[in-house]
C-alpha cells in the first residue's frame, strides 16, 4: 500500500508508552509530534482503495520520484503481481511479514533481515483464527512485560528490568509470569491456579474474547488441567519461535511499534 509505506515508516517511529528495551521488541525514540489523525485517515482510505500490490508498487514508485527525499515504502510483489510475504521498507531497515492483502501481521517485524513468514506448524486455537492469535499474543506478552517491570521496580527498587541472562525478554516474561501463578511452587501451573489469571491478566476486554477465553484450554495441550511450562512456552509462541527477532538499541525508548500497526488490521 502506498499509504501502508508511509504509515509503516511512522508506525515505527512514533514514541509511546509500555514496552521495555530489548533485543525483540525495539523501539524508536523521537519521531513525529503532530496528530497521528492523518495516518489513520490515510489507513482507512487505503482499506477503502484496496488495490494489488502492482497497482500499489507503480504508485509508489511515481510519488517516489517526485519525492525522492521521503523515501516512500516501495511494495515487492511476485511475477504475478501478488504481495510478498515479506515487505521491506529500504530506507529504514525494517521488514514485516504480510497477508494476502498486503495488511502487516502482527509481531513479525524485523531489522535488517528477511522475516520468517512461514507459520504451517502454528498451532490453532478454537474460535480464535490466525491474525487474531498472533495479535492477543503480542498484546498479552506486552502488558504481561510491563507488569513484570512495575512489579519489579515497586518491590525492590530495581532498575534493571531487561531480560535475565541468555535469554529473551519473551521467554523471561513468561518464566516470571509462570513463577508469579504457580502459588503450590511445584512448577506446574495447575487447574486451581488459573482463576486469578482469568479474572486479572485475561479480563483485558482489548483482547479478542473468543482467544482470551480459550487461552488457557489452548496452554493445556494435552488436557489434563496442567499447563507445564513447555506447554506454558508453546501456548505463547515461543517454542515454535513464532515472534521474529529485533536487535537490541539502548537508544530505544517505547512500546513495540508492532502493536501500533495492529491500526492495519482494524483491531
Amino acid at each position: 500500500t502506498l499509504c501502508l509505506g508511509v504509515d509503516i515508516k511512522q508506525l515505527l517511529l512514533w514514541p509511546s508508552s509500555s514496552i521495555l528495551q530489548t533485543p525483540d521488541l525495539p523501539v524508536i525514540s523521537g519521531g513525529p509530534t503532530s496528530d497521528n489523525s492523518a495516518s489513520r485517515q490515510d489507513i482507512q482510505n487505503q482499506k477503502e482503495t484496496n488495490q494489488s500490490c502492482k497497482e500499489e508498487r507503480e504508485a509508489a514508485l511515481n510519488i517516489n520520484s517526485q519525492e525522492p527525499a521521503a523515501k516512500h515504502f516501495i511494495p515487492t510483489c511476485t511475477q504475478a503481481g501478488l504481495w510478498e510475504k515479506e515487505q521491506c521498507h529500504q530506507s529504514t531497515g525494517y521488514c514485516w511479514c504480510v497477508k494476502d492483502s498486503g495488511t502487516p501481521i502482527p509481531g513479525t517485524a524485523t531489522y535488517k533481515v528477511k522475516p520468517q513468514c512461514v507459520f504451517e506448524n502454528d498451532r490453532e486455537m478454537k474460535g480464535c483464527p490466525f491474525e487474531q492469535k498472533r495479535k492477543f499474543l503480542v498484546d498479552l506478552l506486552s502488558d504481561l512485560a510491563e507488569e513484570r517491570k512495575k512489579t519489579l521496580l515497586e518491590a525492590s527498587n530495581q532498575t534493571d528490568t531487561g531480560p535475565d541472562d541468555n535469554l529473551s525478554l519473551r521467554e523471561t516474561v513468561a518464566r516470571w509470569k509462570l513463577k508469579m501463578l504457580d502459588t503450590n511452587n511445584n512448577g506446574i501451573f495447575d487447574r486451581k491456579e488459573w482463576r486469578p489469571f482469568r479474572r486479572t491478566n485475561l479480563k483485558n476486554k482489548n483482547y479478542s474474547r473468543k482467544c482470551r477465553r480459550g487461552f488457557l484450554r489452548f496452554c493445556d495441550k494435552d488436557g489434563n488441567q496442567k499447563i507445564t511450562s513447555e506447554e506454558w512456552k508453546d501456548c505463547l509462541g515461543l517454542n515454535q519461535n513464532n515472534f521474529n527477532s529485533l536487535p537490541l538499541n539502548p537508544k530505544r525508548k517505547g512500546k513495540n511499534p508492532l502493536n501500533l500497526i495492529n491500526y492495519l488490521n482494524g483491531d
